[in-house]
Order: C-alpha cells, then structure tokens, then sequence
C-alpha cells in the first residue's frame, strides 16, 4: 500500500539566514589584541571539529577558521564549507547555503549583448517542433476540426534564417509533443479520434448531416488512444507503436505523461487514465505504468487505481525503479490547481513514496530533477505572495513603480536546488539564489550544472492580457561537484526575459 510520508518543511528563516556567496574572509584587525582573539578563535574552531566529527585533512589554518565561522553564525560566506559539511556527512550542522540576490543592473549596452547572445545561442541550437493540420467543419449543428496530418521536424536558426533539417510527416497519429532519446527522436501523441474520422467526407463549404440524422456535437470530444512513433536522428521512421489497455476509453482515455530511457534500447511509459460523469467529476483514475521494447512493442506493466489522477510530469530511473515528479489532482470541478509531489515508483509500477515541498506563505514549483553522484537533486521555484502588498481597498492598485515592483519580485522569487535523499526523498541540504528562478539541470563534464536566471528588472503589466509580470534576468551557471558540494557560479554573459 502506497504511505504518504510526513511532509518536510524547510524554515524560511532559516533559508533567508543563510545567505552565502563566494566572498573574502574578512580579514582581522592587527595588534595584540587580534593576534589574541586570533588565537582563541582557532583554538575554538579546532575544539569544534573535534567535537563534531568534522573533517579538517586538506584545510589550511584559515579555512578552518572560517568554516567553524560559517556554522557558528548560519551564515555561509565561505565556499568550502559545504565541501567540509558533505564529506563530514555534518550537512544537518547547517540546513543550506543560499546566494544573495544580484545587486547590480547590467547598463543598456550589457543588457543588448546578453540578449543577442542569449537569442544566437537560441539560434543556433538544433531544435525539434511538432504540428497537426486540421480543417474546419462547421455546419447547422455541428462545428468542430477535422485531423489531416501531423508533422515532427528538426529545424536550427529563427526568423527569416531558419532552416529545416528534416521533417516527417504521418497521418496515423496526432503528434502532441517531441523527445530526443540516446539514438533518436520520439513522437508522443493519440490515434486520430475516431469520430472525427466519422465525419471527415464531411465537406467544410457544404456541410450536411451524415445519413441526414441530427449530428451531436459531443461527438467530436476527444479520446485518446495513446501512440509513439521513433524516428532516427536523420529523421526515418524506425518503428510506430500504439496501444488500447481497455480502460473504456469511450469519453476519455489513456493519455502519455512521460517516457524515461532505461538505458538497455526500452523505454518506460507512465500514462494517466481518467473518466468523469457528465459533470466533469471524476469517477476512476489510474496511474499506469508499460514497456516498450527495442523493437517498438508495448507491454502493460501495472494499472493503479488511484484516488487522484496523477500525471508523471518528469521521471529518472533510480536503482531498480523510479523516482518522479508528478501533479496530484483531486477534481477538476474546484478550480483547485493541483498539487506537485516526488514520488517514488517500483519496478511493477507502484507508488512507494510521496513527498511535498514546501512551507506556509510559499508556492514551489518542480522545474527539474536529476540523479547524480548518487543523490536526488530538485530544481525549484519558491514563490511568496507578490501583489498582496499591492492591495488597497481589497483591489489591486493600477499602478506600481519599476523600482519598487522590481524589488517586490526579488523578495518573492527564490532559486531553490534541494539536495534529497533517494531513499526517503527528504532534504540533506538545500541551496538557494535570491531573487532568481531555478530551471535545467544538466551533468556535464563530471558536474552537475543548474541554470538561475536571476531578476534585475520588473514592470508591472496588468493591461497585458498574457502577464502581470514582464521581467528581465542574467543568466548563471552553478557547478556542483559529484559529492554535493557546491563548485562556482559561472556568468553566462546572456540575458533573458521573465514573464509571469
């Protein structure tokens, strides 16, 4: 049976305490009286990794100092504290580090070079994009779109300088969405509806009513019957696979949330599968979990019956299992969003753990997760409640100042990369950037690299229909080492824009 663990809390005091960055020790006072507290300061700090089980081989009589410094105090100015704190397996001496907000706004030339080299950088990766071509049918009693085809291209450049490498183009499923996996590209998608396909000798300039009956329009919901298609990296087909596990998919279906690399040529599917009453509420979900072996067959491998619908949103194998990030939605009827959790899964598909994160007053969101060095690593954004303090009168002010808004944004979005146990999923140590977004995780090089785009400007947009917020970030890089520690932060040069 699936148990729900006790929900970690990490302090926000605490987070906002330890605030750390790669600084100089500030150096001691001359004369007697430093030397003497010098010498006190050292004694203590020896005593201290004595007592402790602190490992000082490889630290010179300062570093030392400025670790027990660091610990003492909760506030992490020192770069190898971390390191001493992971190979000590001491990480609960300290709950984290965490990296102020950038204080300076890059000038107008600075901005413009980091977005031209944020947008060649964009430019010039190789990219990958799906489409589906529908026609449109409209008639005295019946309107809805017909699906044509589906196309999955790779393409480099943008504007007028783009250039296709490749395209494939397919019929035999509707192409939702795209992966790169280690010898090719996936289409993830559905067979075409079938009751569309009932009515495509429909004519869109003359419509009539197939055998002259009356035509529903719920006809034309949506089911879906999950389908994935692999391609080569050239672009040629390899195999088309798709499936029914006779969930009676006659209102919704099946539908594909992730697909996860094994590392042997097969693939993971974790699918969700929902069905509702008439009125939108939900009256059976199940987490499911198959197989697709190397050459493009499907195998069931467990169907759970949950008392959510849980969609894996990001999955990395893990030992014999899984470990997952997944959105847990109780209704669709209360308007409620759902709740994001890491979950663990078995080899036969069953959920072991979950966890949350989080605490009062702030909103985390999953970005990414990756497995190295064998730990658990989450990339997130903590938010806090940005407009609140905007409020008058139980009505949002029309206008904020750039500064002030720019400012209120820092306070209330926080880069958090939580450092977990594999096992249980709780925190051993977390690091956090202030004023900054967490997004990709990637292992390059024998490090682990989490990308912070960290805020130095914000408007306030409510006459924009799409955001409130129109931001600008630079872009970082921060290296970790294999053991958790934390390596640099490296400046990209490039710039970005925040929308929320």
């Amino acid at each position: 049976a699936r148990e729900r663990a006790a929900r970690p809390r990490i302090s926000r005091r605490a987070m906002i305490a330890i605030a750390a960055c790669l600084a100089l020790v500030i150096a001691l006072g001359a004369g007697s009286f430093a030397y003497a507290a010098d010498v006190r300061e050292y004694n203590n700090a020896v005593a201290f990794f004595s007592e402790n089980g602190l490992i000082s081989e490889g630290l010179t009589r300062g570093d030392i100092k400025a670790v027990y410094r660091d610990i003492k105090t909760g506030v992490c100015t020192y770069s190898r504290t971390a390191e001493v704190l992971v190979r000590s397996e001491r990480t609960d001496l300290v709950p984290g580090m965490s990296f102020p907000a950038q204080s300076e706004r890059p000038s107008g030339s600075e901005q413009q070079a980091g977005l031209e080299l944020h947008y060649a950088s964009y430019s010039d990766s190789i990219r990958l994009r799906s489409w589906r071509n529908t026609r449109l049918v409209e008639g005295s009693n019946v309107s809805g779109s017909i699906f044509i085809d589906s196309y999955i291209e790779e393409y480099t450049g943008s504007g007028y300088e783009e250039k296709v490498l490749w395209r494939y183009t397919t019929d035999r499923m509707v192409i939702w969405s795209e992966k790169r996996v280690a010898d090719g590209v996936l289409a993830i998608g559905t067979l075409p509806y079938d009751q569309a396909n009932a009515l495509s000798d429909i004519d869109a300039d003359e419509p009539e009513e197939p055998g002259g009956e009356e035509f529903d329009l719920s006809l034309l919901r949506k089911k879906y019957t999950p389908a994935v298609m692999k391609l080569s990296k050239e672009g040629e087909l390899i195999w088309f696979c798709s499936w029914d596990n006779g969930f009676d998919p006659e209102r919704n279906g099946e539908r594909i949330d992730e697909i996860v690399e094994n590392g042997d040529g097969t693939l993971t599917v974790f699918s969700s599968f929902y069905k509702t009453d008439a009125d939108y509420n939900m009256t059976e979900t199940k987490f499911i979990m198959g197989v697709i072996d190397e050459a493009g067959n499907y195998s069931l491998r467990s169907a759970s019956d949950t008392e959510e619908l849980i969609r894996a949103r990001y999955a990395v194998p893990f030992g014999q299992g899984f470990i997952a990030v997944c959105d847990f939605t109780p209704s669709f009827t209360t308007g409620l969003p759902a709740e994001q959790r890491i979950v663990t899964v078995d080899p036969e598909g069953r959920l072991s753990e979950e966890f949350t994160y989080g605490e009062d007053g702030l909103e985390y969101d999953l970005y990414d997760i990756e497995v190295f060095g064998g730990r658990l690593y989450v990339s997130a954004i903590a938010c806090g409640e940005l407009f609140e303090r905007f409020v008058e009168n139980g009505e949002l002010v029309a206008e904020i100042p750039d500064e002030e808004f720019t400012e209120a944004v820092k306070e209330c979005y926080t880069a958090v990369l939580l450092v977990c146990d594999t096992v249980g999923g709780a925190p051993e140590l977390f690091y956090q950037v202030e004023g900054s977004c967490g997004y990709d995780l990637e292992i390059s090089e024998g490090r682990l690299e989490w990308k912070v785009e960290s805020i130095f400007s914000a408007r306030f947009t409510p006459g924009l229909n799409s955001r409130t917020l129109d931001g600008k970030t630079k872009v970082y890089k921060y290296l970790f080492n294999e053991d958790g520690s934390f390596a640099e932060a490296v400046d990209t040069g490039m710039m970005s824009i925040l929308w929320r």
